[in-house]
């Protein structure tokens, strides 16, 4: 499964996505296989996966309906720093997903 978070600003342009891809209804520590950072700005663009820096993750929830995650880490992406501290996400699906 993967889930998409974008954050984007207009003015200056600043888009920043996190794509989180793990097992389809399965929990528990770590088992993330996918933790996607990745920044666009007018002039720039940087984008690294979590799982090749520090990170600690815990998928609390998977099911049809419901994703329930903690996350937390840190990771150099060309030169940059990025640091992600008590990372929280619940999301409830507009309807089931099939399968």
């Amino acid at each position: 499964m993967s889930i998409d978070l974008i954050r984007e600003e207009t003015e200056p342009f600043n888009e920043k996505l996190i794509r989180i891809v793990h097992p389809y209804q399965e929990t528990g520590r770590n088992i993330t296989n996918r933790f996607i950072y990745s920044e666009k700005t007018d002039d720039s663009f940087l984008e690294g996966d979590f799982l090749n820096g520090e990170f600690e993750s815990n998928i609390i929830t998977s099911t049809n309906n419901l994703f329930q995650a903690t996350f937390s880490g840190t990771h150099t992406i060309q030169g940059k720093e990025i640091i992600i501290t008590d990372g929280k996400i619940t999301y409830r699906f507009e309807g089931p997903i099939l399968e």
